[in-house]
């Protein structure tokens, strides 16, 4: 099928809907597309393929599910072009926790790869883009999360000095911590919008929703 000019062999209805109709990360609302996008949590890459189409330079998509892989892979095939900017990992971003948390991603299909600058390989580097302090002001990050569980991992404080060189955090958020995600971006230097599903008004005791954040 077609959605905004990109081909789908193997997709998700509802997840088209999500994330390209209903632009659930806010990417197509942005002044201008990033130059360089990491997809955690890349599924059959909807999200990835979206920001290709929208002129994203580089994408690094990761997906620790080897059938979302191949599904991606194929739907890479169908879109010419795209495999040039478009990098996907067989693995997944989250910090190595406890065993017993490990051992519970790990069952979940989450992943289990500790997320920094050597683990994660912060994209710009990865892109073959110049680094950071050669051209600050002219590269511009942009960081989706949707790791189904995994955000404890993610936001673990030896993460943070990484989450803190992208321009854009957008995320789903599980587990009712949907304000503490928030708090730390703020913290972070980050602007946040916290919503519930599908966009409802946030409330306490909400189990899921996004987070949008844009460096101030």
């Amino acid at each position: 099928m077609q959605k905004c000019g990109i081909s789908f062999v193997e997709y998700l209805p509802e997840v088209l809907d999500e994330v390209i109709a209903r632009d659930c990360y806010g990417i197509r609302s942005l002044p201008q597309a990033p130059d360089v996008v990491v997809d955690g949590g890349a599924c059959f890459g909807a999200f990835s393929l979206f920001a290709w189409s929208l002129g994203v330079k580089r994408i690094l998509a990761y997906e620790p599910d080897p059938d979302a892989v191949e599904m991606f892979q194929a739907n890479i095939k169908a879109n010419p072009g795209s495999e040039e900017r478009i990098i996907v990992e067989n693995r997944a971003l989250a910090y190595i926790g406890p065993p017993n948390r490990k051992r519970l991603l790990v069952k979940a299909g989450v992943g289990h790869c500790r997320f920094d600058p050597a683990e994660a390989r912060f994209p710009v580097e990865v892109a073959g883009l110049p680094a950071p302090t050669q051209m600050l002001e002219r590269i511009s990050t942009f960081l989706k999360l949707d790791v189904e569980g995994a955000e404890r991992e993610l936001f673990h404080p030896s993460n943070r000095e990484t989450l803190r060189r992208y321009d854009y955090i957008s995320m789903e958020w599980h587990n009712c911590d949907g304000a503490v995600y928030a708090l730390v971006l703020g913290l972070l230097g980050f602007s946040v919008y916290l919503a519930g599903c599908d966009g409802a008004q946030w409330e306490p005791g909400m189990s899921g929703g996004i987070i949008r954040a844009r460096k101030l």
